[in-house]
């Protein structure tokens, strides 16, 4: 698969999701939907229930026999159903002559869209009289019209600005999306819109893996890089806090190991020569204890000094909170030397011992957080005062190098 044609399919995933969210927004307070049910949305709403196709063909020019399949499908599920018959809905776009009525849905049309998926196309006019009365077809927008249309939907349901919509509620949305549609049980693929509200309306910044396939990696690295920066996000001053993946540990690649991304992080970020008022990070990573065995050991072997609460004997969550000795030089207030150069513990005391490790006192001003996980940043959503930086797409410890390469 080319890269444009790689795009267009992830376009073609984005457009779905981006529709289901607008026909979210869109419903009443007890609407449902289903992402994936018998049609690519389910809408239930008291007792009507609403089945909606959406296509979307960038890269094609209209004719009707691209639409037989998901036509005859529905005709055939209309068919089928005596009881309860739903709406049809068929929402899509076209690149090239996309057309704007449903004047193209004949008699002959319907026939041949049944022949298509294999079925008998001996059907009555009547009963496609039936189908033409609940069925709907609606032009879809462009890529851009529909995402305009749901930022505006966004802006409007949470009083919120457009850099805010872009920023957090936008992401989480399509993450949200993601999310249901990687569910195997039909029935976990359902979402109210109630729910669906509450799940969005998080303030954190999260980078998706649609952002990393769509705009490829060193965009993506760039987007990140310039957040960061904007939001002063990685100064010496601020409490920051570093969560590293299972899945970045398990990828070094060759220039960049876990070992090698450690020591990076205390060289670029030491705060030695640094005013007294600047803070160590905070490093938690998801391995092993094999593989933190043997970070500690590296550490150790090259003049790293590390405070880790003394997790492998009784975490002690006083002492690992405490500053660090920190020894002034005499001709001005910057730091001449310090006791340890970095906080370090494990992803499995993290969570065992979080009230522990997180001095109430003195909570992170950031935290970085590189797993698909979204539920890692649930000990921080309540905070306000604390940024989350959700990098869910990383590949490697190379790329999470790359965004915290400190620029000269």
């Amino acid at each position: 698969m080319t890269q444009r044609s790689a795009n267009y399919a992830i376009k073609g995933y984005l457009y779905q999701f981006c529709k289901t969210i607008e026909v979210l927004l869109s419903s009443s307070v007890d609407a449902e939907i289903a992402v994936e049910g018998l049609e690519d949305i389910d809408v239930g709403s008291l007792n009507t229930t609403n089945l909606i196709q959406c296509k979307y063909h960038e890269a094609q020019r209209f004719a009707p026999s691209v639409l037989y399949k998901p036509v005859g499908l529905m005709l055939k599920h209309f068919l089928q159903n005596t009881i309860g018959v739903p709406y049809y809905t068929l929402y899509v776009f076209f690149g090239e002559n996309s057309p704007a009525d449903n004047t193209w849905i004949t008699n002959d049309f319907l026939r041949k869209s049944l022949a298509h998926i294999g079925e008998a196309d001996s059907v009555l006019d009547e009963q496609l009289a039936n189908f033409k009365a609940k069925f709907r077809f609606v032009p879809g927008l462009s890529f851009d019209g529909l995402q305009q249309n749901v930022s505006a939907l966004i802006r409007s349901t949470f009083s919120c600005t457009g850099a805010e919509v872009e920023l957090y509620y936008y992401n989480n949305a399509i993450a949200c999306m993601v999310e249901l549609c990687s569910r195997t049980d039909e029935a976990r693929r359902r979402i109210t819109k109630r729910a669906f509200q509450s799940y969005i309306n998080k303030k954190f910044f999260l980078f998706d893996i649609w952002q990393y396939e769509l705009d490829g990696r060193q965009a993506y690295i760039k987007a990140i890089k310039e957040r960061l920066k904007n939001a002063n996000a990685l100064s010496d001053n601020k409490r920051r806090f570093l969560f590293i993946s299972r899945d970045l540990v398990e990828n070094p690649t060759g220039e960049i190991s876990l070992n090698t991304l450690v020591h990076n992080l205390v060289n670029q970020y030491s705060i030695v020569d640094k005013l007294y008022n600047s803070s160590l990070w905070t490093v938690v990573i998801d391995a092993q204890p094999t593989q933190m065995q043997e970070t500690k050991s590296y550490l150790i072997q090259n003049g790293i000094y590390f405070n880790d609460g003394y997790e492998a004997v009784s975490f002690c969550g006083r002492y690992f909170n405490d500053m660090p000795l920190r020894y002034k030089k005499k001709t001005s207030d910057k730091i001449s030397k310090t006791s340890h150069d970095v906080r370090l513990i494990s992803a499995a005391t993290f969570r065992d011992k979080l009230p522990y490790v997180i001095d109430t006192n003195k909570h992170p001003h950031v935290f970085i957080n590189t797993t698909r996980n979204l539920q890692e940043n649930q000990y921080f959503l309540d905070n306000p005062q604390i940024g989350v930086y959700h990098l869910a797409a990383l590949a490697n410890l190379a790329d999470l190098n790359e965004v915290l390469k400190r620029g000269r």
